[in-house]
């Protein structure tokens, strides 16, 4: 099997979940963005140094392809698609396996390949429809690929699901659709964990609050303060662990400085999936659709909304289906 991942979010998930085996190799596809800022600007050397120490984990041997420059700025100023500087070069074989967030890419490269797609995260729903929806879709975008030549088809989807197995349950009786096991995932990331933390003591404090947020660096600034200040509230005086998005190099020493019970996560160690640092303890999620609060059960998400509509309807387009997919 021929596996193609980009980000170290996708490779966690395809270790833990034990789809790709201790031996394998994964082809690695670096991004450089070449729309950045000091705020928006994530390390890739940093980035390496974890997908190295990640993969000599789970015993998976890297082989770093190509390095894609594109031209990304943040969907919250993006005013037109992003642009891919570079041609790809890769050996692509029908029925690789392929993380959903290169298949824009290898499209727009006229690549034609039958392909098995893996979750980048909880984004792997945008495509998936119910019922004669889902069989209306598909003729269309059969349809778009002829007139576009983007050839790619999804021969078959892995997905993620939720705690509870509200997603298996509504979508194990779709065509060419499988799961990550859910429990297998978690323990394979509980166990990189207790490794992490072992190697970098300094780690640990992070599990150990009470409540899990992942950052919206959307907002605004002054936005974010008045969000994160919602978020005091209901939590009162308890511990709070905040991981920003990998990419995200911001300061936010003076929301520290505002709130002693809020930890933010170093930007050495953003990289790393939020997951790594959840416990089996009395823990809570409190934020937005993402990721994350796919493992948590349904009594332990606190859900608030974004401020501004724009930075909801971000947050919806991304997640796309999780909100029907999910009783809240």
């Amino acid at each position: 099997m021929n596996f193609f991942i980009s980000g170290l979010t996708p490779l966690t998930f395809l270790c833990a979940s034990e789809i790709v085996k201790p031996g394998d190799t994964v082809n690695l596809v670096d991004f450089k963005n070449t729309w950045s800022n000091e705020d928006y600007n994530s390390d890739r050397d940093n980035l390496k140094f974890w997908e190295d120490l990640i993969a000599d984990f789970y015993n998976i041997r890297i082989k770093r392809q190509a390095t894609i420059r594109w031209y990304c700025p943040p969907k919250q100023i993006r005013t037109s698609k992003p642009k891919y500087l570079d041609k790809l070069d890769l050996h692509i074989d029908n029925y690789s396996y392929v993380s959903d967030n290169l298949f824009d890419l290898i499209s727009a490269q006229g690549i034609n390949r039958k392909l098995i797609s893996i979750p980048e995260g909880a984004s792997c729903f945008s495509n998936v429809n119910l019922g004669q929806k889902r069989f209306i879709k598909s003729g269309l975008s059969k349809i778009y690929r002829l007139i576009l030549r983007k050839n790619i088809e999804k021969s078959h989807s892995y997905l993620l699901t939720d705690a509870d197995g509200q997603i298996k349950k509504k979508l194990e009786n779709q065509k060419n659709i499988s799961f990550y096991d859910h429990q297998k995932l978690r323990k394979g990331i509980t166990n990189l964990s207790k490794f992490l933390f072992d190697k970098f003591p300094e780690l640990e404090e992070f599990s150990n609050c009470k409540f899990v947020h992942p950052l919206m660096d959307q907002h605004s600034r002054n936005e974010l303060y008045e969000y994160l200040e919602k978020v005091s509230k209901k939590i009162e005086s308890e511990n709070i662990f905040i991981k920003p998005r990998s990419r995200d190099a911001s300061d936010y020493s003076d929301i520290e400085s505002r709130y002693n019970n809020f930890k933010i996560l170093p930007k050495r160690y953003r990289p790393l999936p939020a997951e790594i640092f959840l416990n089996d303890k009395d823990q809570k999620y409190i934020g937005y659709y993402s990721t994350l609060m796919l493992f948590f059960q349904k009594d332990k998400r606190i859900l608030i909304e974004p401020l501004s509509n724009n930075v909801k309807d971000l947050h919806l387009s991304s997640y796309k289906n999780l909100i029907n997919f999910l009783v809240i």
